[in-house]
């Protein structure tokens, strides 16, 4: 999974790391809003929308461009 991460564009092992750690400190992300706010502070911005464009959060609620909404309402 990391090394999958890892072509993400804007996406290093350092990123990778910080949301592995905190995944396991707090538990799996419930929504795209929980995984912005759980993340900001390690994680830019242009990284999160990239991760909403290869699909690595697909997992969450919502379709691609519902996400790209929702992340921009929030950061904005």
């Amino acid at each position: 999974i990391r090394y999958g991460l890892s072509a993400i564009k804007s996406v290093g092992r350092p990123v990778i790391e910080a949301l592995v750690r905190e995944r396991e400190e707090n538990g799996k992300y419930r929504s795209l809003k929980d995984f912005i706010e759980r993340n900001i502070e390690q994680i830019n911005k242009r990284a999160i929308e990239n991760f909403i464009k290869a699909g690595a959060l697909d997992c969450l609620e919502g379709n691609r461009h519902q996400k790209i909404i929702v992340f921009s309402q929030i950061t904005d």
